[in-house]
């Protein structure tokens, strides 16, 4: 053993392969996902919806017009899927073949 000097201790370290995994893309993975989490997500963002918040309520004074007839129609037909929705529920029993003889 005394004998493959470097060679052993390289060996015995498992070609320190965990460790040159961990620099070459666990470290660079991990610091784009923290840049993306503060520039990314609180710079960019969260500014477009703080800056969307602050219109909003800037012009909050503008009085609120009701929908008309013709906008009614959208609540109906998602009524109407969210109704269907919930009948089909009971068909699903989660084993496939079931599933697939109802539509048989």
């Amino acid at each position: 053993m005394s004998r493959l000097g470097v060679l052993y201790k390289w060996m015995q370290g498992r070609f320190y392969f965990d460790e040159l995994y961990n620099v070459a893309l666990i470290q660079p993975t991990l610091g784009l996902a923290r840049w993306t989490y503060t520039f990314i997500d609180k710079v960019v963002i969260d500014g477009i919806l703080h800056g969307v918040a602050r219109a909003a309520f800037a012009r909050r004074s503008v009085p609120r017009v009701r929908p008309r007839s013709d906008q009614c129609g959208a609540d109906a037909l998602a009524e109407s899927i969210k109704s269907a929705g919930r009948s089909i529920r009971e068909l699903q029993t989660g084993q496939i073949q079931i599933t697939y003889c109802s539509f048989c």
